[in-house]
């Protein structure tokens, strides 16, 4: 899940700032954000958790910032 969430992470921003796609990159953002939120949980390991969170903690700052972008109103969940 981690290394998912991380690789979400970067083609999200690759959309944003290559693509200059922020929706895509919002919904990838998004469909990962609620995935690791799903997965978090179960997780065991500390250091996995403290690093999911990490990366989680990006997406949903990045899903913000992109919300604002395109002009939405920031919710999360």
């Amino acid at each position: 899940m981690l290394r998912i969430s991380g690789l979400a992470l970067n083609y999200s921003v690759f959309q944003a700032e290559i693509k200059h796609d922020p929706k895509a990159a919002m919904n990838i953002a998004k469909k990962a954000f609620e995935e690791a939120l799903n997965e978090f949980d179960n997780m065991t390991d500390e250091a996995t958790k403290i690093n999911a969170a990490s990366i989680m903690q990006v997406l949903k700052e990045n899903i913000a910032g992109w919300k604002e972008d395109i002009g939405e109103v920031f919710v999360m969940f």
